[in-house]
């Protein structure tokens, strides 16, 4: 749901700041280390109640 959200606003910071070290390029990486992470975590989970039944 908001993965898409999360993908479009990293991809505007990367595509409006360049790769210059700002702080708001630590913030787009932020953001696409914690969707990495949120995706990590939701497939263990679901995988785990499949696994389950």
């Amino acid at each position: 749901m908001f993965t898409p959200i999360i993908i479009l606003l990293c991809g505007f910071i990367l595509t409006f700041q360049g790769w210059r070290l700002d702080p708001i390029l630590q913030f787009g990486q932020f953001l696409s280390f914690l969707l990495i992470i949120y995706l990590i975590i939701k497939d263990i989970v679901i995988n785990a109640v499949y696994r389950n039944r």
